[in-house]
């Protein structure tokens, strides 16, 4: 029986099933595939437990690419329907191994957010897993406007962490601690409709 042999099969999941946790390392070292001369969805990633935490030992440009495996909502590209991976230089992101234990072909599965403790003296890429900006020369930091953006890069909603409250579910007209009303994504939130 297959399930049985010693030899490996070659099917997804049969043979072994790695999932890793790695860093996506500087645009700098992967602008050809960023700019639109690569193919595909693709990152360079430094996985931990497989790549060294030395850059003299494995440098970033030789790091392999991790195909990004989308949402079924994101669309592939048939009719023109597809959504741009929002992943920067960086980001912590899980992944898995298609070829198991042979650990060659890395998939992007998802990532982790960003916060507020991060962002407190983000800075440019210094060494590998250690935190630093998601922005860069390919990906400019924002002025500000409308008061979205701003130097900070965390997912948090707080007026630190974007500049203002982000959208939430809440009913229109609720007040915060400090009587400023919370802005609601809807609306019709909490409206009773007879």
């Amino acid at each position: 029986m297959i399930e049985e042999s010693l030899l490996k099969t070659n099917f997804l999941g049969r043979d072994g099933f790695r999932w890793w946790i790695g860093q996506i390392p500087p645009d700098a070292d992967q602008e050809k595939q960023l700019n639109g001369s690569g193919w595909g969805s693709r990152f360079k990633v430094r996985i931990m437990g497989y790549h060294p935490f030395s850059d003299d030992e494995l440098p970033n440009k030789d790091l392999p690419y991790a195909q990004v495996l989308f949402p079924v909502t994101a669309g592939t590209g048939g009719a023109g329907i597809r959504e741009t991976p929002s992943l920067s230089q960086g980001d912590v992101v899980l992944g898995f191994f298609v070829d198991g234990d042979d650990a060659q072909i890395p998939v992007i599965f998802g990532a982790f957010g960003r916060n507020k403790s991060q962002e407190k003296g983000f800075a440019n890429y210094s060494s590998p897993f250690v935190p630093f900006s998601g922005f860069s020369n390919l990906v400019k930091r924002p002025t500000g406007a409308l008061g979205i953006g701003g130097p900070y890069e965390s997912g948090n909603p707080s007026t630190e962490g974007q500049g203002m409250l982000t959208p939430r579910n809440v009913p229109p007209g609720k007040k915060d601690s400090n009587g400023k009303e919370i802005r609601s994504d809807s609306q019709g939130n909490g409206q009773q409709i007879i």
